[in-house]
C-alpha cells in the first residue's frame, strides 16, 4: 500500500479545520468526539460539528509515519507536517479524536520580557549569570503557559552572551526548540527511541 503525501493527507482534514491550521494566532486545534475547537492566544472557540472521517486520516498520519493505531494500540502520539498530534480511536475514546499542537519557533528575546515587565531585571541578570555560570535552569508550567517559548529566549540568550564556542546538544520529544549557535547537535525521540537512550547518547558524544 502506497503512502499518501503530506499534502494528500492534509487535504481529507476537513476544510474548516485545513483554513484554522494556516492562522497565525493558531496554538491548538481539538477535534472532539462531536465537535472542533480551536485556540488562540486569547481565546478559544467551536467551529463547529465534526465531519467525515477523522479515523481514516488517523490511520494515514500513523502509516505516514511507520506506526500503527488499532484497539490494542489506540493512542497516537507524533508528528506530522510540522504540528504535534495526539489522536485517539475507541476503546480509549468512544468516537476518533485529535489535538493538534501548532509550534511556535518564532524567538522572543528575554530582554523583551523585562521590557513588557515580565521579568524584572534582577531575575533577568540572575539568569544570564546562571547561563554564563552553566548552571541548572528548569523551565516549568503547565501546557500552554509558555515554557517552549522562553526556553527558546535563555537559549537565545546563550547565543549572545556565551564567550566561547561550546557545542549544545538538544534532546526532545517534539522538534520545538530554536539554537543560533554553530556548534550544536539535536536529537529527537522516536517510536523505538526513548529519551534515556537520547540521554546516553547525548553523554557519549559531547
Amino acid at each position: 500500500m502506497a503512502k499518501l503525501s503530506t499534502a494528500e493527507i492534509l487535504d481529507r482534514f476537513d476544510s474548516r479545520i485545513v483554513k484554522a491550521l494556516k492562522r497565525d494566532d493558531l496554538t491548538d486545534l481539538f477535534i472532539n468526539e462531536d465537535q472542533i475547537f480551536i485556540k488562540t492566544h486569547r481565546s478559544q472557540e467551536s467551529i463547529g460539528d465534526v465531519i467525515g472521517s477523522l479515523r481514516f486520516v488517523i490511520n494515514e498520519i500513523a502509516y505516514h509515519n511507520d506506526t500503527i493505531i488499532n484497539e490494542t494500540n489506540p493512542i497516537l502520539e507524533t508528528v506530522f507536517s510540522g504540528y504535534r498530534i495526539t489522536a485517539t480511536i475507541p476503546p480509549v475514546t468512544a468516537k476518533p479524536t485529535m489535538s493538534i499542537r501548532k509550534p511556535n519557533h518564532s524567538i522572543i528575546p528575554l530582554t523583551a520580557y523585562v521590557e513588557r515587565n515580565q521579568l524584572s531585571q534582577a531575575h533577568y541578570d540572575y539568569l544570564i549569570k546562571a547561563i554564563l555560570d552553566r548552571k541548572n535552569i528548569l523551565v516549568i508550567g503547565g501546557t500552554g503557559s509558555g515554557k517552549t517559548t522562553l526556553t527558546n529566549a535563555l537559549i537565545d540568550a546563550l547565543a549572545t552572551h556565551s564567550r566561547d564556542n561550546q557545542r549544545i546538544v538538544i534532546l526532545e520529544d517534539i522538534d520545538e526548540l530554536v539554537c543560533a549557535m554553530p556548534n550544536k547537535v539535536k536529537f529527537l525521540t522516536s517510536t523505538n527511541v526513548n529519551m534515556t537512550r537520547l540521554l546516553k547518547l547525548a553523554m557519549r558524544s559531547n
